[in-house]
């Protein structure tokens, strides 16, 4: 092997180790960032009983507030499959095509899910 390749294969592999160190960084918990509650809204989409699905942060947070959320289905399923989006009052999460027997979660202060249902949702 030519050391060059070695280089190459070597560089390679750091870079498909960076974004889960990054996105491992980003969803960490702040130190001053306090937990908040979420609202959340749905408008239909050109599909039946899809929708366009918005959490935010509750007008009431600080600024520099927080939320872990997530979407999950009745049936079992979850958005992100393993842990939490977080949210800041800057960066919602915004998901198009979600069907109308989803529902969303926040994370309490001391982990537990609280699931909401997300207005607006509604069967064909």
């Amino acid at each position: 092997m030519r050391p060059h390749t070695s280089w190459a294969a070597l560089l390679i592999g750091a870079a498909l180790m960076l974004p889960p160190l990054a996105t491992a960084s980003i969803a960490g918990p702040a130190p001053d960032a306090p937990l908040c509650q979420v609202q959340a809204s749905a408008t239909p989409s050109l599909l039946p009983g899809f929708y366009r699905v918005e959490i935010t942060l509750r007008p009431e947070c600080p600024r520099n507030a927080v939320a872990d959320v997530r979407l999950e289905s009745y049936l079992g399923g979850q958005y992100p499959r393993r842990g939490w989006f977080r949210i800041t009052r800057t960066q919602p999460l915004t998901r198009i095509g979600v069907p109308w027997y989803w529902r969303g979660s926040w994370r309490k202060g001391d982990g537990t899910p609280f699931p909401f249902v997300i207005p607006g949702l509604e069967a064909p």
